[in-house]
């Protein structure tokens, strides 16, 4: 049923998004890959080592696919545009590595689900754009199925 259900709400966003359905279920598979890795090795490793490789291996593999179709930042503000977005995102993931250290990845997981909302969020303060009613839909979906894999029991701290 979980799958099932997460597996709508990836056709419901494949609906909104104009048939890029490989792509998302593409993104979806890396992104959880890359999540399950980080809780595996989470207290194994340090943080930056976590980091280091996957931003690593991301960009060796993505750089030629980058070619093809990258346009460098023209202006000041653009390249400002670029860097912080890759800053935040280092960030982020760091937090979310060392969450993996601290914490069972039970009480983490439904946080992580806090990125659609931001997602919403920031895009609609600083782009104007909001999700139409398939994203929505699909997103919703998502979730739910995230909180029906949620236990509340056995959420102590790592040691």
């Amino acid at each position: 049923l979980i799958v099932e259900l997460a597996f709508f709400g990836s056709n419901a966003l494949k609906i909104a998004h104009g048939g890029w359905f490989p792509l998302v279920v593409g993104a979806a598979i890396f992104a959880a890959s890359y999540q399950l890795l980080t809780r595996k090795l989470a207290g194994r490793q340090s943080a930056l080592a976590s980091l280091f490789y996957p931003w690593t291996i991301g960009t060796l593999l993505c750089f030629p696919f980058a070619l093809m179709k990258w346009t460098p930042p023209i202006s000041g503000f653009e390249w400002f545009m670029v860097a912080l977005t890759a800053t935040l995102s280092l960030v982020g993931n760091f937090f979310l590595v060392r969450a993996y250290e601290h914490g069972h990845a039970g009480l983490i997981a439904p946080f992580v689900y806090l990125q659609l909302v931001w997602a919403i969020v920031l895009a609609f303060l600083f782009l104007g754009d909001f999700p139409d009613g398939w994203s929505l839909a699909g997103m919703s979906i998502i979730v739910m199925a995230g909180l029906i894999l949620f236990r509340p029991s056995g959420l102590a701290p790592r040691e």
